[in-house]
């Protein structure tokens, strides 16, 4: 079980290191140590408990939310940096290494369920004025698969198969993609789905290991209004 979770935890931390630092000119990633502006705070979003007592994320920015079973574990700002450091050692790619060592935190939300079996997490970042006029979601996915291949290289991580395609989450489609990556014999599943709006792309990650139940976790989400 420890070789499937740490399996699972390498393959949804790269997959979203890697698409959040693949693109050129000069795009920045929103980290939880930035001032957090009116504006910025809302495009976080965050944990609410509803009245019957379940705690959701709620982002109205991105009109996302997300309501797990109770089982599930959201993570705190201190779990995530203990997970980033344990990545950072199996990195080769530089951007993906240099984004760890300076602590850079891109989630707004990541959480377990399933005895951690099942991991969902989001990546916010702030795309440069030229990527955010010239890119849309579809080259968005593509550039982070991109990054990616070259992330996992030299680690014991490797991609099988990376298909892109629509993704229905939060009642729309949006571009995303379907992944099946291979952590020492481990199969990790993986659902990705870019959700952009203005300059910001909200990146939502899906992954589940040994069987792919990506399509049932997708269920969990669905639109704030």
């Amino acid at each position: 079980m420890k070789k499937i979770i740490c399996a699972l935890l390498c393959a949804v931390i790269v997959l979203s290191l890697a698409a959040c630092s693949a693109l050129p000119g000069g795009s920045k990633t929103t980290t939880s140590g930035e001032k957090k502006e009116d504006k910025q705070e809302k495009m976080m979003g965050g944990i609410v408990k509803t009245d019957e007592g379940d705690y959701v994320y709620m982002n109205d920015y991105f009109n996302v939310r997300f309501a797990p079973p109770e089982d599930w574990e959201f993570y705190g700002e201190s779990e995530l940096a203990a997970l980033n450091k344990d990545i950072m050692e199996m990195m080769s790619d530089e951007n993906v290494r240099k984004a760890l060592e300076q602590g850079n935190n891109p989630y707004v939300l990541y959480a377990m369920g399933s005895s951690g079996v099942y991991t969902v997490n989001i990546c916010l970042e702030k795309l440069s004025a030229i990527n955010g006029v010239l890119m849309d979601e579809k080259s968005y996915v593509a550039a982070g698969i991109e990054g990616l291949r070259k992330a996992v290289e030299g680690t014991e991580l490797e991609l099988v198969d990376a298909q892109t395609e629509q993704i229905k989450i939060c009642g729309k489609e949006h571009a995303g993609a379907r992944l099946k990556l291979d952590y020492g014999g481990v199969a990790v599943y993986e659902i990705l789905a870019a959700i952009k709006r203005g300059n910001y792309v909200a990146v939502i990650t899906v992954a589940t290991a040994a069987v792919d139940a990506t399509d049932d976790v997708v269920t969990f989400f669905s639109a704030a209004e």
